[in-house]
């Protein structure tokens, strides 16, 4: 049985056509999901930026804490040398640490910076979760107790296990 080389060329047309148009849909899925992993790897620096730049900004907020702590303990003792009675040791403090700090570490400051901080770390804690990153959600969830503690070496190796654990997710090679 031989086939008409008219329904022959007519086949060859079709068929070319459909293996052409599968290669292209294949194509763009293959493009589609480089696109798309793009997109991930990118959303998931940015949440990393995010949330590196806020633990940092609670580790300076510490430090400050620890020198106005130091500083009150310099001006309770220069009001001990003084003998001075308690309310008038109270209002040197105040004004002391005033001059020290302006108005960064009055009681509504700090209340407000705690709210905001609150507000971003939910924010960016969000990010991370919706971009399948739990390992990285971890580790930034227990950077911030050696934060509130004043551990400094806890700091450190925490901020290195969650630097560990980004690089991973982002697969970034040593």
């Amino acid at each position: 049985m031989t086939i008409d080389p008219t329904v022959l060329a007519i086949l060859s047309i079709f068929g070319g056509a459909a293996l052409t148009a599968l290669a292209g849909l294949i194509g763009a899925g293959i493009n589609s999901s480089r696109e798309h992993n793009r997109w991930l790897r990118e959303q998931r620096i940015s949440a990393y930026e995010r949330a590196h730049g806020l633990l940092e900004e609670m580790r300076y907020h510490a430090q400050d804490e620890r020198d106005v702590e130091s500083f009150g303990k310099e001006l309770n003792a220069l009001a001990d040398e003084r003998g001075l009675s308690k309310e008038d040791r109270a209002k040197m403090v105040e004004k002391g640490l005033r001059a020290f700090n302006g108005k960064r570490f009055t009681p509504e400051a700090s209340y407000a910076w705690s709210r905001e901080i609150l507000a971003r770390k939910i924010e960016i804690q969000a990010s991370i979760a919706l971009l399948g990153t739990r390992d990285v959600d971890a580790r930034f969830d227990a950077a911030f107790g050696p934060l509130t503690d004043k551990d400094r070496e806890g700091y450190k190796r925490a901020m290195l296990d969650l630097e560990l654990a980004m690089r991973k997710a982002l697969k970034v090679k040593d």
